[in-house]
Order: C-alpha cells, then sequence, then structure tokens
C-alpha cells in the first residue's frame, strides 16, 4: 500500500484574506501539475486523495486528481492544520479501504507526519511529496521503502 503525504502549494498572501481563503501563486499553479506528471511517470497513481478544505490544498489536490485521473477527492475540515496525529489517523482508517492513498495538507503537520512514519527528520517545502510503501503486518503498518520529492530537485 502507498501513502503519499504532500504539502499544498506555494500560495500568497493576500492582505485581505482569510487564511483558509488563500489560493495558490503562480508558483503553486505550476509546481502541482509538475509533481503530478512525475509521480504519473513513476506509476504513482491514488485511488483516493484527501485534502484539507482550505482553498491552497483543495487546489492542489483537483490539478493532481486531474493529471492523475483520480476522480475520488474528499474534503476533510479536520485536516486544516492538523496535527501530525490528526493526519496519521486519517491516514490509517482509509489505508484499509485504499490501494494508494494521497493526504494534501499544511505544515507543520505533514512533515511531522512523515517524520513520524521515516523516524527522521523530513523538510517539505511547498509541493514537496513524500511516498511511503508500508505493509500491514496484522496489526499494525511497517514501513518497507520512501520516496521524497521536491520540485526544487528536478
Amino acid at each position: 500500500m502507498k501513502l503519499v503525504l504532500i504539502r499544498h502549494g506555494k500560495s500568497g498572501w493576500d492582505s485581505g484574506a482569510d487564511d483558509f481563503d488563500r489560493s495558490l501563486n503562480s508558483q503553486g499553479l505550476k509546481d502541482a501539475p509538475f509533481m503530478a506528471e512525475i509521480l504519473k511517470k513513476r506509476g504513482i497513481i491514488p485511488t483516493r486523495i484527501i485534502s484539507s478544505p482550505a482553498l491552497r490544498a483543495l487546489t492542489t489536490a483537483r490539478i493532481m486528481s486531474e493529471v492523475l485521473e483520480c476522480p475520488v477527492i474528499e474534503e476533510k475540515k479536520e485536516l486544516y492544520l492538523a496535527s501530525s496525529q490528526i493526519i496519521l489517523e486519517t491516514a490509517m482508517t482509509s489505508m484499509e479501504e485504499e490501494e494508494s492513498l494521497f493526504i494534501v495538507g499544511h505544515n507543520p503537520g505533514i512533515s511531522l507526519a512523515a517524520q513520524q512514519i521515516l523516524g527522521h527528520n523530513v523538510d517539505m517545502p511547498t509541493s514537496c511529496v513524500v511516498v511511503i510503501d508500508l505493509i500491514d503486518s496484522g496489526c499494525e503498518w511497517k514501513l518497507v521503502d520512501s520516496l521524497i520529492l521536491c520540485p526544487k530537485d528536478f
């Protein structure tokens, strides 16, 4: 099973906009489809995407969904500025039903969730993707392999 943790694309700081309603800036709009294409070339395709409903995260999820041809996007309000614990709980309860689950969220929670699974510090700038291969060992999930992909690396 694959768990893919994604930090939303780069967003703007509109002076009048509420944090929840911040949109992707031009860099974020460029990076989201770019990263989705990289995942597609590597055969990393979601069966489901769960996203924070904040505009910048949901836009990232929708762009990736379109490129990766995954019609199933679930908005989960608990993922807006969620702790790593909430992100991991969401992943573990949803992974039982999915072969490849993408979660789009925010820092610091998304980076901390990756860090907890991988057991080392993980820096996730905007549009960064952490791909985690897991196996179900009966009573818990075990890490098999991982891959960290960021736009600046290409």
